[in-house]
């Protein structure tokens, strides 16, 4: 590729320096020395002949980067804050405050909610209960008075475990 030549009239040095040729063709040069460069720099004006409507919706652009926006909170997914109430602190009177007239039961995961069953406790069992109706079934399903039933036997495994689950549950709480 030749060199380039100064665009500036009257000049013949290399043009090495880049200048926007206007304020809707940045990314299309015009090639000058580095004197011209600097002189082009002092006299350019990105605004020139924009009036007061055109200045102020290109400073609006601007602010995002020339790229689209819109409100907060119009397109975004914010999910309801669900806290656990594991102590009951926040209630009263049987609701938790802040709550409307109807509030959701506390859910418990799958796993503490088949071990309740397995227990035949409803959900919110307190750890007194839990631990007396283990003792009750370990005692009924044990081996040794069950005459060595298998089934009793896989019946206590269950039921070990699904204790297991419980106290680990209520010792989070």
């Amino acid at each position: 590729m030749p060199p380039r030549i100064c665009e500036h009239p009257d000049c013949t040095d290399l043009g090495q320096y880049p200048a926007p040729r206007s304020r809707h063709a940045l990314r299309n040069w015009r090639w000058f020395c580095l004197m011209h460069v600097r002189e082009y720099n002092r006299r350019w004006n990105y605004f020139e002949g924009c009036d007061e409507v055109e200045i102020g919706r290109e400073v609006r652009e601007d602010i995002g980067w020339q790229r689209p926006t819109w409100p907060l909170g119009q397109h975004a997914y914010v999910p309801e804050p669900r806290l656990a109430d594991w102590f009951g602190l926040f209630r009263e009177s049987g609701r938790s405050r802040g709550s409307g007239p109807a509030t959701r039961p506390e859910r418990h995961p799958a796993h503490v909610t088949r071990a309740l069953r397995e227990f035949g406790l409803r959900e919110g069992a307190s750890l007194e209960a839990i631990k007396a109706r283990y003792k009750s079934l370990v005692k009924s399903h044990h081996p040794d008075a069950n005459g060595g039933d298998t089934e009793a036997s896989d019946r206590l495994v269950r039921i070990n475990a699904a204790y297991a689950v419980l106290t680990r549950h209520h010792g989070k709480a």
